[in-house]
């Protein structure tokens, strides 16, 4: 198993493939596509399907070849799916007449070989979408650590040096800077509306001249210096994610 991550991995990445010139292909178009989204991700390379299954490696998406020697790809995906595994599988294959079983196995997208980099990053793009929100970030305060889903969040608060947190059923205090949350949140879901305001577009409801409101009866101020770029990212979001 070989594994290459980022600084601080985020997006978790698996290739199973049994061609080693195949793996280094696809990092490098990692590197690239990383490099134009400005992720930070860590990927996990596997030679077979049974070093695969043989893993408790958690991913988020995987990369998975269907010609591959011993136990195939469709096999693999299939033995995945008994085992109650479900990563988001994109395979790789040479062959369309694969399409049709590979959806019954539940592969969320193909990609052809040889790998064209524009298919590629669409693939990755789809999976990236669809897994938005999902993760988690971790809430220190007091000592204590908070593990909240990004989805879970409606906006962020500053409050002197501190912040605090809002989601559905309740609020948490954290010692970390607006700022901080505004460079380490994604950018396709959060957006500073307000000097010491950060919100979700998932969960905006209307915007109005000086104010955003949200489902749950939520309202947060909206700077009027900020309003063309929120409801840019508001129609991005709106557009492409929702």
């Amino acid at each position: 198993m070989l594994r290459w991550s980022s600084k601080m991995s985020k997006f978790v990445i698996g290739i199973c493939e049994d061609e080693k010139c195949v793996h280094g292909i696809i990092k490098n178009l990692l590197d690239k596509y990383a490099k134009q989204r400005d992720i930070q991700y860590e990927v996990i390379g596997f030679f077979s399907g049974m070093e695969l299954l043989e893993s408790k490696q958690k991913l988020d998406m995987l990369f998975l070849d269907i010609a591959m020697p011993g136990l195939n790809g469709m096999e693999t995906a299939r033995e995945l799916n008994l085992r109650g595994i479900h990563y988001k599988i994109v395979l790789l294959t040479g062959k369309s007449e694969y399409v049709k079983e590979g959806y019954k196995v539940g592969a969320f997208r193909f990609v052809t070989k040889p790998i064209v980099e524009q298919e590629f990053f669409e693939a990755i793009d789809d999976v990236r979408s669809c897994l938005l929100g999902e993760e988690e970030i971790t809430v220190y305060y007091n000592r204590i650590a908070y593990k909240i889903r990004l989805k879970d969040v409606y906006y962020i608060m500053s409050e002197g040096a501190q912040t605090i947190i809002y989601t559905k059923d309740k609020s948490y205090r954290s010692e970390k800077l607006l700022k901080e949350w505004d460079m380490e949140l994604d950018q396709r879901l959060f957006i500073r509306c307000h000097r010491s305001f950060l919100v979700n577009l998932s969960k905006i409801v209307q915007l109005e001249k000086n104010f955003i409101y949200l489902y749950l009866g939520y309202k947060v101020p909206l700077s009027i210096r900020k309003k063309k770029r929120v409801e840019e990212a508001f129609m991005i979001y709106d557009t492409r994610y929702r």
